[in-house]
């Protein structure tokens, strides 16, 4: 058992809540597949660093997933919206990758926006990475 702070109970709660909730198999994998083969290499490289991160059990922080992968974080932010429009074009309405509050204590001197997670299902991260 790990102590959290009371102000953060709820954002781990839901955090928990949506790792265990996650689907066991990936949503409409031709539509992911579709839109990973489209992408562009920055696009791609930002998946699949993701998916990597989530088959190790990390959640990476937005600023470490853009020094990571050398993109502005509002790039990165701008690829999630791109992403999103996609994947709901080729018939996949629901996330599949996203930025979620960190509930880690932000550190001095980082901003809000720039303190959030990027997460993906475990079944998306091994769908991914089989291509």
């Amino acid at each position: 058992m790990v102590p959290v702070p009371e102000e953060l109970v709820d954002q781990v709660k839901a955090h928990v809540a949506w790792k265990l909730a996650g689907p066991k198999v990936a949503e409409n994998p031709d539509a992911v597949r579709l839109v990973f083969d489209e992408a562009d290499p920055e696009l791609r490289n930002l998946i699949l660093h993701v998916a990597r991160a989530t088959i190790d059990g990390e959640t990476p922080t937005l600023l470490e997933v853009s020094a990571a992968i050398a993109m502005p974080p509002r790039q990165v932010i701008g690829c999630l919206s791109d992403l999103s429009v996609r994947l709901q074009a080729a018939g996949r309405p629901t996330f599949f990758l996203l930025a979620r509050v960190d509930p880690r204590e932000r550190p001095e001197g980082v901003a809000e926006f720039d303190h959030r997670v990027l997460v993906m299902a475990d079944a998306d991260a091994e769908l991914v990475l089989g291509f």
